[in-house]
């Protein structure tokens, strides 16, 4: 499972002295030191900010010399699912959300990729005993996912669609004592449903989706052409805020 924490570094440009429409405090009120402008954005955003959860499906072909090619899982509808965390914030009232390209669109690379041969290195691990009929053990998930790594042992990945999930701020819907995702109450969460906008991750990296949600507190957006080297930035976009 990838735990990627992202910090949404473009969020920088259009936080700071941003505010939320309606302005709102998961306290009813604001905390600090308001005179402080860092302060007083900080608190007027983070009911804003959100948790996002993306979840992509990954099947892996291992080549066996000589000529034998076994996909694993071996259960015809099997997966294995990768996970990222990452961060964004609602930027309407329509459910619009800004976060990074990567935290939705995951790049399928080297890194995506070691991820996948650690959670298959124990099924294949398995085959390969069983196959070769050796004594139990003989061959280890630890040095599948590093044969697999060097390429040793040669593999081709193969990944779905990904899907992603927004979990809201703690800010926002207040403190709950649950200890894990599965057993958050449903109107703490909402799928997303479409990637309205997106840019390469080797680029700008920022992507817009969105949720059907409405009424939605919502950063507002300034002009990051006003920001330069050398100014004051605050960046707000903690993951495990939301929890």
């Amino acid at each position: 499972i990838l735990n990627i924490v992202v910090v949404v570094g473009v969020l920088c440009a259009f936080l700071f002295g941003s505010a939320l429409v309606p302005t709102a405090y998961a306290d009813s009120t604001p905390g600090g030191n308001v005179a402080d402008p860092a302060v007083r954005a900080t608190d007027v955003a983070r009911p804003a900010v959100v948790r996002i959860i993306t979840t992509i499906n990954g099947h892996l072909s291992v080549h066996f010399p000589p000529t034998t090619d076994v996909a694993f899982p071996q259960q015809g509808n099997g997966n294995y699912p990768l996970q990222l965390s990452g961060t964004g914030t609602f930027i309407s009232a329509n459910g619009d959300i800004l976060t990074a390209d990567h935290v939705v669109s995951p790049p399928q690379d080297q890194t995506l990729n070691t991820d996948l041969y650690t959670l298959a290195s124990q099924d294949i691990a398995d085959y390969i005993n069983k196959s070769a009929q050796q004594s139990p053990g003989q061959v280890t998930k630890e040095q599948v996912v590093q044969q697999l790594s060097s390429g040793q042992l040669k593999s081709t990945p193969k990944y779905d669609k990904p899907s992603s999930a927004v979990y809201l701020s703690t800010d926002y819907i207040g403190a709950t004592r649950t200890t894990d995702f599965k057993n958050l109450p449903p109107d703490t969460l909402t799928q997303v449903d479409q990637i309205k906008k997106e840019s390469p991750p080797d680029q700008q990296d920022i992507a817009i989706i969105h949720t059907p949600r409405t009424d939605t507190l919502s950063v507002q957006l300034g002009d990051s052409s006003n920001v330069h080297e050398q100014d004051k930035l605050t960046i707000i976009g903690f993951p495990g805020n939301a929890d």
